[in-house]
């Protein structure tokens, strides 16, 4: 009710809209190409804010020259080891007034496989049992965030999650 949504692929993708919005959501691309690169880049840095959910096959070249220019850590393997997420760090300004209190006993998703990450000047909001992030934000000016797996069901049951609704709001 409060945003609206309009959905556009890659190939159709012009610098002219950019302009016309204040939140882009990169949702299951395997790779992202240079032109795109540099207008999301230049989007971040004039006050705009993404949310890159990698596709299920990335391209790791071109999503970590992405990620490095938006200071997220790079993406370097797939894991397809099952964990769950262990912690919300909901002391981050990012969860004010999500929780009334500190969250203790969520029923927390389980991700089948994800993207194991390194570098990058972020701060993880969500880490999995294994230690890993599940979801950053960039700790530089830009706003950007990093959610270090694929959406599709293969990739695990996150977005059934009413947490996943949560992070997407909070990002717009």
């Amino acid at each position: 009710d409060y945003y609206e949504v309009q959905s556009i692929s890659e190939n159709a993708f012009t610098n002219d809209q950019l302009s016309k919005t204040d939140f882009v959501v990169l949702n299951g691309l395997n790779t992202i190409s240079s032109a795109t690169i540099a207008s999301l880049v230049s989007f971040a840095k004039e006050s705009g804010t993404i949310a890159l959910f990698p596709g299920e096959n990335i391209n790791f070249q071109a999503w970590n020259s992405l990620l490095q220019q938006l200071s997220l850590p790079r993406l370097t393997a797939l894991q397809s080891v099952g964990v769950k997420v262990k912690s919300i760090h909901s002391n981050d300004a990012f969860f004010n007034g999500v929780f009334e209190k500190k969250p203790t006993d969520l029923n927390l998703p389980l991700q089948t496989k994800i993207y194991m990450s390194s570098g990058g000047s972020s701060l993880p909001l969500i880490t999995l049992q294994n230690g890993l992030p599940l979801f950053v934000r960039s700790n530089s000016t830009t706003r950007a965030y990093l959610f270090c797996s694929s959406l599709t069901p293969s990739f695990g049951n996150f977005t059934s999650n009413a947490l996943f609704s949560t992070l997407v709001l909070r990002m717009a």
